[in-house]
């Protein structure tokens, strides 16, 4: 549905990419399907809770990223709320290894 929606202004809009783009889009689709593929067979073999509790790590990958790339610093509220998103994954992750070990 999205590529639908976003073909319809690329027939105004085209630009045909030259090699070295055209290089940088397969490889952006590469490591994203194998991402994708990493993703779902973590989910086949885990447990899902644990499995996407870890996942919310990505915002802390996303911050430093943002930071060292772009200088972007995130505003107090986005720093609770990921504080309160993290915090609760940790919870999760520890309540899970207890509840293995009775």
């Amino acid at each position: 549905f999205v590529g639908v929606l976003a073909g319809i202004p690329m027939i105004w809009l085209w630009v045909t990419p030259s090699w070295p783009q055209l290089l940088q889009l397969v490889g952006v689709g590469v490591v994203a399907s194998l991402g994708q593929w990493a993703g779902i067979s973590a989910l086949r073999q885990g447990e899902a809770s644990l499995i996407s509790s870890i996942g919310f790590m990505q915002m802390i990958y996303a911050l430093i990223l943002g930071y060292v790339f772009f200088a972007e610093l995130p505003d107090r509220f986005t720093l609770i709320g990921a504080g309160l998103i993290i915090g609760s994954a940790l919870y999760t992750i520890r309540r899970e290894a207890m509840a293995k070990a009775e």
